[in-house]
C-alpha cells in the first residue's frame, strides 16, 4: 500500500518532547582542571533577555568589523559565601566523597539582614493579598459572597483536621 502523503507534525530536533523533572539543573560531571581546584559553578537564574550591540570579531563573517545586534540572556546571581568545601576521589564506580570542611565563622549580621528582608517582604505580601481580596469582594454578588464564605469554612475545617492528625502522631510528652 502506498504511504499516506502528509507532513509530519512537529520537529524531530526537539524529540522527545517532555517536561523536565526539575527546574533545578543537576550536573553529573565537571571538567578536569590542571591548575588545581577552583570554583566551577554557582547559583543563578534566568531573569530575562535583551539585546546588545557588539562589534563582530569573526574573520569569515560578512559583518566583520561592523556593529551588530545580538540577543543576550540576563542571569540574576544572588550574593554567595562559601559555607563548606567537599573533597572527592575517583573510584571505578564514579566519584566518592572523601570528606568536607565547614566554615568556622558564620556572618550572623548577614543572616539577620536576610531575615529582616524576608519579614518585610512577607508583611507587604499580606497587605497586598488583603487589598486584592477586598477589591474582589467589592464586585461579588451576595450569592457569590455566600459561596466564598462556605469555601473558606470548608478550607479552615480541612486545615484544622490536618493539624489534629499531625498532633496525634506526636508523643504525649511534647
Amino acid at each position: 500500500m502506498p504511504k499516506e502523503g502528509r507532513p509530519r507534525h512537529g520537529s524531530m530536533a526537539y524529540w522527545h518532547r517532555k517536561r523536565a523533572d526539575s527546574e533545578v539543573p543537576h550536573f553529573t560531571s565537571w571538567p578536569d582542571i590542571p591548575e588545581g581546584p577552583k570554583l566551577q559553578g554557582f547559583a543563578g537564574y534566568k531573569a530575562g533577555m535583551t539585546h546588545a550591540f557588539i562589534v563582530d570579531y569573526r574573520p569569515t563573517s560578512t559583518t566583520t568589523g561592523q556593529e551588530v545586534q545580538v540577543p543576550v540572556t540576563v542571569i540574576e546571581c544572588p550574593p554567595m559565601r562559601i559555607a563548606a568545601i567537599r573533597f572527592y576521589t575517583r573510584t571505578y564506580e564514579g566519584l566518592r566523597s572523601l570528606g568536607e570542611v565547614w566554615a568556622d565563622k558564620t556572618d550572623e549580621a548577614a543572616i539577620r539582614e536576610q531575615a529582616r528582608k524576608i519579614a518585610a517582604t512577607s508583611g507587604e505580601l499580606a497587605v497586598r493579598r488583603a487589598r486584592v481580596a477586598q477589591e474582589v469582594r467589592a464586585v461579588l454578588t451576595p450569592e457569590q459572597i455566600e459561596k466564598f464564605r462556605a469555601l473558606q469554612e470548608r478550607r479552615d475545617r480541612r486545615i484544622d483536621g490536618m493539624k489534629k492528625r499531625g498532633q496525634e502522631g506526636q508523643p504525649k510528652g511534647e
